[in-house]
């Protein structure tokens, strides 16, 4: 929730995130309108975007993709050129003519699609932070998925002085998140805090002491963690 208190401010005042991307869409203010997204068979409220003049990318993906989208309903949509918001959780998608935004609580999954690859996006919510979507990294019995959280920074520019900044800015990083039976929980950056974690499974904990890793600061260096990590809890399975 902390995490998207600027961004809720950021709402209020009618700014937002203005990353430049390929594809046109750059994020900006939006007049609320209704859209039926599913072939005129579901209906939700979704937003007009303009373009507004701040720095930095509040987008997940450099570049939209074509893909799709599947409710909660089991409904799915048609495809359309889709990207991520994920500073104002906010699933940006272009109807042939506009950029048009929609809130994800009714979506379960997006199904993006560029080349030969597929990249999967699952609606999760963690102890800190509200449902939002999150990239599938890899399955099994521990899934591990990335989030973008983000922070907003107001213009700081004084017209008197002529000093400090004369642009609003946004920031996103990356954030792991590991999933087991519906329980989803942020992955600290070592495996030292991991260990000493009080919200973590104690399971995950011990195997985490086991796997003899220490950083898990890179998505390469999460990815081989969590390989290690179910490989020990399969193992630990079977042997029960």
């Amino acid at each position: 929730m902390k995490y998207y208190l600027c961004a809720y401010i950021l709402l209020l005042v009618g700014l937002h995130s203005s990353a430049i991307a390929q594809d046109g869409y750059t994020g900006g203010g939006y007049v609320n309108h209704n859209t039926n997204l599913i072939n005129g068979d579901y209906s939700f409220v979704a937003s007009k975007m303009d373009l507004s003049e701040i720095k930095g990318n509040a987008l997940f993906w450099d570049d939209a993709m074509k893909g799709h989208v599947v409710f909660k309903n089991g409904k799915k949509t048609k495809d359309y050129l889709l990207n991520y918001d994920a500073l104002n959780n906010l699933l940006v998608f272009n109807d042939g003519e506009a950029w048009l935004s929609v809130e994800p609580r009714t979506i379960d999954s997006v199904y993006l699609f560029h080349d030969d690859e597929q990249f999967v996006m699952r609606n999760r919510r963690t102890k800190e932070i509200d449902p939002v979507l999150m990239q599938l990294l890899s399955n099994g019995t521990y899934s591990v998925y990335k989030m973008k959280v983000g922070k907003y920074k107001r213009p700081t520019y004084n017209p008197a002085l002529n000093t400090g900044n004369k642009f609003s800015e946004v920031k996103l990083k990356d954030v792991f998140v590991v999933c087991k039976n519906g329980r989803c929980f942020e992955l600290p950056n070592s495996v030292k805090k991991i260990i000493k974690s009080k919200t973590l499974p104690s399971k995950l904990k011990k195997y985490a002491e086991q796997s003899g890793f220490k950083k898990l600061k890179k998505e390469s260096q999460v990815l081989e963690f969590i390989e290690v990590v179910n490989q020990i809890a399969d193992d630990s399975n079977t042997d029960n």
